[in-house]
């Protein structure tokens, strides 16, 4: 499935220049659990921004681990460690 997406981003990148849009002008978001790890997180975040993703949405709706305490740890982790 995480092949497929990278796919589709890349895709609509080159549609957006087929049709004389510049390759920056579409949005790209994609939605997902990141690993707890910030520097793992960061590995994946720049996966997606490297294949267009324009936003990242970090978000988990199973509600038997998406409890309050989990989503407080998460915040409090910080963001991603993106490579340099």
């Amino acid at each position: 499935m995480f092949e497929l997406l990278l796919d589709l981003l890349g895709q609509s990148q080159v549609l957006a220049l087929d049709v004389g849009a510049p390759a920056d002008s579409l949005v790209r978001v994609v939605e997902g659990e990141l690993p707890a790890d910030r520097d793992a997180a960061g590995a994946l975040a720049r996966e997606y921004a490297d294949a267009g993703a324009t936003w990242l949405i970090e978000a988990y709706w199973r509600p038997e681990t998406a409890t309050p305490a989990f989503q407080l740890d998460r915040v409090r982790s910080g963001p991603p460690r993106l490579a340099s």
